[in-house]
Order: C-alpha cells, then structure tokens, then sequence
C-alpha cells in the first residue's frame, strides 16, 4: 500500500472512528437514562424495596435533557482534552513525563538514539523530531503528533540501553511508518474522545465524594445522590469499556502494517524482530509505569499496559508478531540482562548546549571537507521519479543516503544546529548567503534584529554556509527545527521577525526565501490547517498560481516558462488555464495557494506531484535548485519527498 492511499484510508479510519464513538455515546446515553429512572423511582418510595412498575418513571422529556447533557459533557471534556494536546507530540511525551533529549549530548546511548533519528528523518523526508526520554526500564517507544510537522519520538531508558543499533533503527521506522500511514493524528483523536467518554465516570465519583463528605454531617437525603454516584461510576465503566473496544479495534491490525513497513524501509528483518525478542526476554517487558500510560496506550511501539482479557489489547500478540516477521523463529526469548538499565532523572550539562552566559560559543569549522558528490547541480529524472514513488516507504538506500548527507554536513554547522540559538543563526546565514554583494546590510540588520551573539556567529559561520551546495540546505534545516522548537514565544516572535525583515531587505522575495519561511511556518506556527478535502478541480486557482511559480523561477525565459506550465497542466487533467505571468510578484498568493492545496484528497496528490515535476524539469534534468523547490512545497502539502538517491564520489 502506498503513502498516498493511507493517507486516504486513514481518512476513512476517522469516519469509522466517528461512528464507533457515536454508538458508545448512545449506548451511554441509554444507561444514564435506565440510572435516572431507577434513581426516580427509588426516591419515590419510602420503603427500601422498590414498588410499582419501573417504567412508569420514564419520560420522553428526561430522555431528551439526558441525552443533551451527556452530548454536552463529553464533547467538553473531549474538547479539553484535545486542546491539551494542541501542541502534538511533545504535549504526548511531557503527559509521560518524558524529558526532551540533549541533542548535543555526548552520553553513548542518548547519542546513538539521536543519531537513528536524524538518520530516518533525512531519509523519510521530513524535519529531524525532538526526542523524549521515557525513564522507566522496559522496551518500548511511541511516536505521537497531529503529522509530520509536530511529531515527537517518545522512547524509554530501557530501549535505548538494551537494543543495538540495528534493533533500535527498527523500533524507529515502525514508529515512522505511523506517520506515513497517517495512524498519528487518528491516535490523537482517540485520546481526546475516550477522555470525553471517561470523564463520565469521573463526575460519578466527584459526586460520590461531596456526598460522602456531606452525609458526615447531615445524611438525610443523601441516599438518591449516592446512588446516582455510584451509577455513573459504573456507566464510567461502560464507557471504559467501550473505549478498550474501540482503541484495540482500531490499532491492532496497524501495528503488523508498521512492524512490515519497518522491515521494508531497513531491509533487516533481524532489527525489529530482535527489538521484539528482547522485550520478550526483559523481566520489565514493554509496560509503562507512568499513570497516564493508559491514555496513550494505543500509541506504543510494545503493548504499554497487560490486561488479563486479550481482547482490549491494543497490539498483537508478541509471538504472532515475531512469527510474521521471523517465520523460523523458535519461540524463545533471550535472557536480558538489566542490570546496565540506570533509570534516573537527566541531568543536562549546560556545557553541550554551546551557550555561555546568553552568549553562543562559536565552534571550530569541520575538519573535513563536503562529500563531492553530494554537490551534483543536475539531478536524472529516473532519480526523482524513483524517490516519488518511495514517498511514505522509504528504503534501506534512502538511509545510507541520508547518514552520508549528514556527515557531508560540516561538523560545526552540525552541532550548532542541535541547539536553538546555533539553529536560529543557521536560518539567518542561509538568507545572507544568497546576497553576497549585499553582505554587510544583511549583518547589519542581524545585529539590530537579534540578542546575543547570534550577529558575530553569523560572521563566522557564512563562509560555510555559502560552500554548502544546494542538496545541503534541506537536510541542514530539517536537522535545525528541533532547536528551533524549543524557542520561547518571546524568542520565536523575535526570530520571525528577524527572518522577515532580512527576506524584505532588497524589496524583492526570491523563491528560495519564500520556500524557507514557508518551511518554518508549516513546522513553528501552531496554527493548524482545517477544512474538507479538496478535488483538483476545486483548488484549480491555487494550482494555476503554484505551477506558474515553479515554471517562472526554474526557466530561462517566459516563452519556455509557459510551455513547462502547459506540460504540467496537461497532467492535471483540467481543462485549459491561463499561465500567469504575475504570480512572483506576490508572494502572500503563492503562499495562500501552497497552504491551499494542502487538502487536496490524498489520492489526487500524486498527480499534482507528477504536474510538478513536469513543470520543472528541462530535457529529462532537474537542477538541484529545482528539487529542492519541489521538496519544500511537497514538505507544505504533508506529502514528504525521500531524498534522492546519487551516486556519491570519494571526498576531497
């Protein structure tokens, strides 16, 4: 199954979503309805025993406040809930308790989970995502967020001293292929609804408590509120119930696509498979300890919590997974040793973080050279095409491609950009270095526009961002945005701003810059984008603006930019639009066009992708700068292009 057809699929998953927490709601409903007529009846009679006919306490009346209020409650608390976890994946980790790893740490077993994960980021695509550190013994790890652009990697202390390198790589491409087949944002939502329906069973027990507490002093009349308590605890229950239906129903099978889709993007079984085993083997298995561990259940690599009914279980069988991985495998798990497993608190050592007393230490430059053969300027059709179709299943290749890309990268840009000031300063030297001859205004503005010392590391570390070649840029940004993340508002604001007036310093906006800011907006702002999917045709506006735009900054003149535009158009499959030549003096339209066709049905993105491509490549070529052009706005649309696979050369 390819990325785009989850996508799809994913849609239709919420819709089912929907209707199975419409039944529970209902079934709620009916409960509460049987309580209140129970508890009106019992209120009625003096007596302990019941008298009459039960029934004859029902009313259609009641029945519609019922069901009012109970809508009202739970959408509420769902609502709250949601609201919560606005903030994606790191609102998941911190609910855990998780603690953002150092990314400039030197610790041996933080490093080597860090480094996994910058390595399946480059070569999925999409930015490089903070990584929280889940201190609790056992094997296990998540990846949670609303998409690609807010996801954070949760992974417990446990997983990162007992599994290899291997092992770990596979953990960490199961939880990638979450994203690609859009389980995420769906996983979210399940925490959100469930809390609404538990939240049921919480005002149950509020109200058993103010009871309690007030028949201490006057117990009359307290009898029909206690029974309502302990009425909607039950129905709490229920709603418990149908909420482990619900998550199991949903994620189970999801997890065998990941565990196949992990084998098939590191092309080693043996990775995922030994993770699987050695959790097997562990004496602390894959629970997690953490009391919110049960809300976010479903999201776990390994089955978080044990239940003694299999059948709310949100992941398969261990064994079953294995097998399907390892057919020979023999059914034993290897003794694990947890003794090297030192769960404590970080401590992170101000020293890495390259900050002394507000001011950014300027590091040494690399000590080795660019890899020459990253720094092609034509890219192979054939090569662009192969890494379309690798969107959302990425390879074995793509890593290898990917751990090159990051050690081609000078040392000190790397390290400066695992922290936020240095990655900040990274974002402003990548706009200076494109106005060469205009140089000193560009510092200039930086100083004005910054605090600290970002101006004087920006005069230091220009000179390498202007030897960085083209298929760099990308891969440098997306190893900045976890730094960038963790930017106050105050700091964000600032550097926005600060990004802003070096993008207008010359009055004029240049497709690079545009395609830079639009990248940090899609992964800093927290606005997110809402709205029913669209057809090709519905967003035909914004597609005529989009490939004018790619036409317009990637051929020589307007005679062939208009002929590139009619090729791309032709694959659309849209009756004939007029090629706008004005569409680069005003960024804010490309812009709105870009965010626009972000809903484009999952399955009529592929075409929109293919039109792209069609628009800007020249005699079966694309230059490097026009790849990265389609990469960053494929980045926009949630739909992640692998790099592109190039044969790479010894370095100079």
């Amino acid at each position: 199954m390819n990325f785009f057809q989850s996508q799809d699929n994913a849609r239709r998953r919420t819709s089912w979503l929907v209707l199975l927490f419409g039944i529970a709601v209902l079934c709620l409903i009916g409960l509460t309805q049987l309580l209140v007529m129970v508890a009106l009846h019992y209120g009625s009679n003096t007596a302990l025993t019941l008298r009459g006919d039960i029934w004859s306490a029902f009313s259609w009346d009641t029945l519609a406040y019922i069901a009012i209020g109970i809508t009202l409650v739970v959408t509420l608390a769902s609502l709250y809930k949601m609201q919560q976890l606005r903030a994606g994946g790191a609102a998941v980790a911190e609910l855990l308790g998780g603690q953002l790893l150092d990314r400039a740490s030197i610790q041996t077993d933080e490093r080597k989970i860090l480094n996994v994960v910058e390595e399946m980021a480059i070569a999925s695509g999409v930015p490089v995502p903070p990584v929280y550190l889940l201190e609790d013994a056992s094997i296990n790890a998540f990846a949670a967020g609303h998409n690609s652009h807010d996801v954070a990697i949760g992974i417990t202390r446990g997983a990162i001293a007992l599994l290899n390198r291997d092992e770990l790589q596979g953990v960490i491409a199961h939880e990638f292929s979450h994203i690609f087949n859009g389980d995420m944002k769906i996983n979210l939502q399940l925490i959100g609804w469930l809390h609404g329906i538990l939240f049921i069973g919480l005002m149950g027990r509020l109200l058993l408590d103010s009871q309690n507490h007030r028949s201490s002093r006057n117990s009359r009349g307290a009898g029909p509120l206690i029974f309502l308590g302990i009425g909607l605890v039950i129905i709490g229950y229920c709603g418990t119930f149908f909420g482990k239906l619900i998550k199991a129903g949903i994620s189970r099978q999801r997890e065998f696509l990941a565990d196949a889709s992990a084998v098939q993007f590191t092309r080693n079984p043996d990775g995922i498979a030994g993770a699987l085993k050695k959790i097997g083997g562990n004496p602390m298995g894959s629970g997690i300890t953490h009391p919110n561990a049960a809300q976010i259940s479903h999201l776990f690599f390994g089955e978080g919590l044990h239940s003694h009914f299999s059948w709310f279980n949100t992941h398969p069988p261990l064994g079953e997974r294995i097998q399907a991985i390892d057919p020979h495998w023999d059914g034993d798990f290897p003794a694990i040793d947890t003794s090297s497993v030192n769960v404590q608190k970080i401590q992170i050592d101000p020293a890495h973080v390259n900050i002394v007393n507000g001011e950014i230490q300027y590091i040494a430059p690399s000590r080795h050279s660019i890899n020459a053969g990253i720094a092609a300027t034509t890219i192979a059709a054939t090569g662009v095409a192969a890494a379309l179709d690798a969107i959302g299943s990425p390879t074995s290749e793509h890593i290898v491609q990917a751990r090159k890309t990051i050690d081609s990268i000078p040392d000190n840009l790397q390290k400066l950009a695992r922290e936020s000031w240095g990655a900040s300063a990274i974002v402003h030297s990548l706009l200076a270095a494109q106005q060469a001859g205009d140089l000193a205004r560009h510092l200039a503005l930086i100083q004005q526009s910054t605090t600290g010392s970002t101006h004087s590391l920006c005069e230091k570390i220009i000179p390498d961002i202007q030897q960085l070649p083209v298929t760099l840029r990308l891969p440098l940004i997306d190893l900045c945005m976890p730094g960038l993340k963790q930017l106050s508002t105050v700091q964000r604001h600032q550097f926005f701003q600060s990004v802003i007036a070096q993008i207008q310093i010359d009055k004029k906006i240049s497709l690079f810059e545009w395609a830079l800011y639009r990248l940090l907006r899609q992964h800093l702002d927290d606005k997110k984008q809402t709205g029913n999917a669209l057809s090709l045709a519905a967003a035909e506006k914004s597609c005529v603006t989009v490939l004018s735009a790619l036409a317009l900054a990637t051929q020589s003149n307007t005679t062939e930019a208009k002929q590139h535009f009619e090729a791309g158009w032709t694959i659309l499959g849209l009756p004939p639009a007029a090629f706008d030549t004005s569409v680069l003096d005003n960024m804010t339209a490309l812009d709105q066009a870009v965010r626009g066709l972000h809903r484009v049905q999952a399955l009529s993105k592929p075409r929109l992708l293919k039109a792209c491509c069609a628009t800007i490549e020249t005699d079966g070529h694309y230059t490097a700068e026009s790849v990265e052009l389609l990469r960053a706005i494929a980045d926009t649309i949630d739909t992640p292009i692998p790099p592109v696979i190039t044969p790479m050369k010894n370095a100079v």
